[in-house]
């Protein structure tokens, strides 16, 4: 029952390779040229958008059940959901730094790509740290009646508070990342 965590990891690595071209236009940025303004745009705007609405909510319940496990056992869980919030925060930063700029707003560049630097460095080990201290622990730990309640816990999240409209405008942004020529 690690199909979630097979598509969080999944996700993870979609992350990755988006952080890829991240820093190749923000390199483009800092180094005096022309970024490509849509793919920073669909990139922002996805990173303000996807993890919040679909990808965290799903992280969360995972951590909760295995929070409950470890209570008594000598494995150390990050806050992961404080991060959650210091990271849609950035990501929100970023997206409306990058709406300024398409807009013809004059921003230092310096800021721009120190802002772009913190959000990537803060994603970075978040991610890593999800990894080693949830995903791994949860595949361990975890049994069966334990996913099956995690699964009933996501059905109830898509159920109770997922917004739809949201959710395929995100899914559609990550298609056309995913389909952008690179």
């Amino acid at each position: 029952m690690t199909s979630l965590i097979d598509d969080l990891e999944a996700d993870h690595a979609r992350f990755r390779r988006y952080i890829v071209w991240f820093n190749e236009e923000i390199g483009k940025l800092a180094a005096g040229g022309k970024p490509d303004y849509l793919l920073l745009n669909l990139l922002s705007t996805y990173f303000a958008e996807y993890p919040d609405e679909l990808h965290h909510k799903k992280e969360d319940i995972v951590y909760t059940h295995l929070a409950d496990k470890v209570r008594n056992r000598r494995i150390k869980l990050h806050n992961l959901q404080e991060q959650h919030l210091e990271i849609s925060k950035r990501a929100n930063r970023f997206a409306e730094i990058v709406r300024l700029i398409i807009n013809d707003e004059e921003l230092p560049i310096g800021e721009i790509v120190e802002e772009a630097a913190s959000y990537r460095d803060i994603l970075a080990a978040h991610m890593s740290g999800e990894e080693e201290a949830l995903f791994a622990p949860a595949r361990k730990l975890l049994s069966e009646n334990d996913w099956w309640e995690i699964d009933r816990a996501v059905g109830d999240l898509y159920a109770e508070e997922i917004n739809f409209d949201k959710a395929r405008s995100v899914l559609a942004i990550e298609k056309s990342l995913d389909q952008y020529d690179r």
